[in-house]
């Protein structure tokens, strides 16, 4: 397995590295927007994080769920490849627009629901976040898939110095009260993200190729189970904060300044999902499937060598982490922090093998596994959270996670061990495909 890495390193560096930089960027703005919990009022903090829980989910359901397969299907290089990428093109671009709507109609709803947070007027500002953030996925996936990573790279790095710079003025001018501006400076990011992403070849229609019905429910098979275990895994992994903001809301800042710390590392998770999509989708159709499952642990080696310094640190030191930089506002959460970053350790598994599935056509087998994540996860936070607040919604993710990460594990060796023996579907167009 070294020996493979060492052989495979230019290309690694190559394609990855400018993908590991976009994903920095998203890293370094965690850690901006934990610093304006220094700035903003506990309350409004609150606030942030549950509006940002309430936006993932609109993005999710607004075109998100559709990027997967958008990426799969614009690496390959079959005949129906330009008329399926259209395709996908057109479907996420008008989920996205209904996402954008129903986070709007229903905002006064959303308002009432968390009646003890301040969040009146952000639905309106996260329904044009919503709407920036889908129209830019979609040449950003083109580009990715044809591994064009250099010219994202250069997109994320523009949008990033767009909106950290608007930030770090309000909040040195003592201007920055709530977190409206700071959504609002997403909005504008993604919009500079998306100039430099067209400028660079990111399309978001194939030239001379049409959006076609026979392409549109190729696509919407693949994304069915996308949708699925996107929404399951958005269960996972934010329903500790909706849970804690109606049965806990005091944890409500604390915990999401934990979830915070910790969850930095998650770049590069993305990062390694990014590149290795693609590369299964095109290793499965041409023939060179079984060796997929090396290529996956590669990049779960390379992603653990990575990440194990900064989890020892936020494992160790937690309180010293926190009172230095919160001054002691945020203290008591350093259990939390302890807990969410051994989790980091377990990630990658469950992570780089549900894309390893996507990749080979088979989105069911991560859909399963979130599905069975998902319901420890609301029935342990249900049972834990009344007793241990956000420690509780902790311990609930960690459970839950190890659960769905061996579930997955055990589904891909499952079926690239009955490929490798014959017995196994063809290659291209079984299943969803």
């Amino acid at each position: 397995m070294i020996q493979e890495i060492r052989a495979s390193w230019g290309r690694l560096v190559s394609i990855g590295l400018p993908v590991v930089v976009s994903q920095g960027t998203n890293a370094v703005w965690g850690v901006v927007t934990l610093l304006v919990a220094r700035v903003l009022p506990e309350q409004q903090y609150a606030a942030f994080s549950l509006a940002k829980t309430v936006e993932i989910l609109a993005v999710t359901i607004g075109g998100g769920f559709v990027m997967q397969a958008l990426l799969k299907y614009a690496s390959e290089g079959s005949g129906r490849r330009a008329e399926t990428v259209n395709s996908a093109a057109a479907l996420a671009l008008a989920l996205t627009v209904a996402g954008a709507g129903l986070l709007l109609a229903c905002g006064g709803l959303i308002q009432s629901f968390y009646s003890e947070i301040p969040l009146a007027g952000l639905p309106v500002v996260l329904s044009l976040m919503v709407l920036s953030e889908g129209i830019c996925a979609i040449p950003r996936n083109n580009l990715l898939a044809v591994q064009k990573t250099r010219q994202v790279m250069w997109g994320d790095i523009t949008g990033f110095a767009v909106r950290i710079s608007i930030v770090l003025f309000l909040a040195l001018s003592g201007r920055l009260s709530s977190p409206h501006p700071i959504f609002l400076a997403q909005t504008l990011s993604n919009a500079a993200c998306l100039l430099v992403l067209v400028r660079g070849g990111g399309r978001f229609f194939e030239r001379g190729a049409r959006v076609a019905r026979e392409s549109l429910a190729r696509v919407w098979r693949f994304s069915v189970y996308t949708l699925g275990t996107s929404l399951a895994a958005y269960i996972y992994s934010w329903t500790d904060i909706l849970m804690l903001g109606r049965m806990a809301p005091g944890d409500v800042a604390t915990y999401g300044v934990a979830r915070s710390l910790t969850m930095f590392v998650a770049s590069l998770n993305q990062a390694a999902n990014i590149v290795l999509l693609p590369l299964a989708s095109r290793m499965h159709t041409t023939g060179r499937t079984p060796g997929v499952a090396a290529r996956t642990w590669q990049g779960i080696i390379l992603v653990e060598a990575v990440q194990l310094p900064f989890i020892a640190v936020f494992a160790i030191f937690p309180r010293q982490i926190l009172d230095l930089l919160f001054e002691g506002r945020y203290n008591e959460g350093w259990a939390v922090v302890t807990v969410l970053a051994l989790l980091n350790l377990v990630k990658p598994v469950g992570s780089l093998f549900s894309s390893t599935a996507c990749g080979l056509g088979r989105p069911e087998y991560s859909l399963r596994s979130v599905l069975l994540t998902a319901l420890l996860n609301v029935g342990l936070n249900a049972l834990l959270i009344p007793r241990l607040g956000g420690l509780g919604a902790a311990y609930a993710t960690v459970v839950s996670m190890m659960a769905g990460g061996l579930a997955i594990y055990l589904a891909v060796t499952s079926y690239l061990k009955r490929h490798a023996d014959g017995s196994g579907e063809a290659a291209a167009g079984s299943g969803t495909e």
